[in-house]
């Protein structure tokens, strides 16, 4: 350093020593402690088991210390989570209240009773959640409102927001003659229904 000091350095200097003088003021030797209890009239040959003492206490404080700013960084991380969890489903939960079909249709309209044929429900949906997929489930149900088969499915990683899906039911046996319904759903609401014959 040289030897030359602004006024703001002296200060500062100034103060850095009444702060270091005062330190030292404050703290005692051995030799003064024995030389106060003596004065107290308190016994001198406690002083290292008292010492011994001091430092565990100031140790405990000092775990305790940590322990609490551990826990309310571990408590903090948690609520971090919670809220980023509830936040994160209630964007899912958005994006899934926008998705609507745009189109629905069976394939065939018409189905043959004694042949066994595969009936495709189509359903586009229009504001599909790009970069997700939808969990999706069709209930096909028989003239009696019986569910007589369901689809449950994800469908691929969605590219684009217009997004078409399918679900397929193919009878086993001859299945009965009437009018038919088959329902696309997400698991909290229905995103399309369609009729269609089996004679």
């Amino acid at each position: 350093m040289s030897e030359r000091l602004t006024e703001k350095q002296l200060l500062q200097v100034v103060a850095e020593v009444e702060r270091l003088n005062q330190r030292r003021t404050a703290e005692y030797d051995r030799t003064q402690v024995v030389d106060i209890l003596k004065e107290l009239n308190l016994p001198t040959d406690l002083v290292d088991e008292a010492l011994v003492q001091l430092e565990r206490r100031q140790a405990l404080e000092l775990q305790q210390r940590r322990n609490r700013f551990i826990w309310s960084g571990a408590a903090a991380f948690a609520a971090l989570v919670v809220a980023g969890a509830i936040f994160w489903g209630q964007q899912t939960q958005q994006k899934l209240s926008r998705v609507r079909p745009l189109e629905a249709q069976v394939n065939p309209a018409i189905v043959d009773a004694r042949v066994r044929g595969t009936v495709v429900f189509r359903v586009t949906l229009a504001d599909a959640p790009v970069g997700e997929t939808l969990a999706l489930q069709c209930d096909w149900v028989d003239p009696s409102g019986t569910v007589v088969h369901q689809n449950r499915y994800r469908t691929q990683p969605i590219d684009r927001e217009v997004w078409p899906t399918a679900c397929r039911y193919t009878p086993v046996g001859e299945a009965r003659t009437g009018s038919w319904k088959v329902t696309m759903s997400l698991p909290d609401r229905v995103l399309g229904s369609r009729g269609f014959e089996v004679r």
